[in-house]
């Protein structure tokens, strides 16, 4: 299992963010992102522009390495009241493997508990990034539905406090 990076975070999107995001969304081999994220249209920095200014932009944070370094980006969207939906994309080539995508995934999980005060938190992988999907599994997401193109998977509450919550506090 991964390890946590001392000092990496999360914040609300800003405007100033969206020309960054968007650059890298616009490299044909931005491995950083799912396919399905890819298929969006996020190379448009008025997209990104749009989150930042909006009420929802809230929930639509961008990853700072230990330097405060903008690396990615960590989207909550589909709020309800039992359960919202998140991505995750460590954008920045340089710093792949290096353990952000997963402290990344503790920090947004634990607003997602802990603020929102969700059930649970899901996510759609791409069926063919078996990969992917198998490492999320590792770290204690479920799988619960899905189609021919997404597995749909989630992590409960009820597995946050004793699970990953844990590795935030070690």
């Amino acid at each position: 299992m991964s390890t946590v990076v001392r000092g990496l975070k999360l914040r609300p999107i800003e405007v100033n963010d969206a020309w960054q995001i968007a650059k890298w969304f616009e490299d044909p081999e931005a491995r950083g992102a799912s396919e399905a994220m890819q298929k969006q249209n996020l190379r448009d920095a008025d997209f990104w522009r749009g989150l930042a200014s909006a009420r929802s932009g809230k929930t639509v944070f961008v990853i700072l390495d230990p330097n405060g370094t903008l690396v990615g980006v960590a989207p909550l969207f589909n709020i309800t009241k039992g359960s919202v939906y998140a991505g995750l994309a460590v954008l920045d080539k340089t710093v792949r493997g290096r353990g952000y995508a997963f402290t990344a995934k503790l920090l947004q999980l634990k607003f997602a508990f802990e603020t929102l005060k969700v059930e649970r938190v899901l996510e759609t992988i791409p069926t063919n990034e078996e990969g992917l999907l198998s490492y999320m599994e590792s770290i204690g997401y479920r799988r619960v539905g899905g189609n021919v193109r997404v597995t749909e998977i989630e992590y409960r509450r009820a597995d946050w406090a004793n699970g990953l919550r844990t590795k935030l506090v070690a």
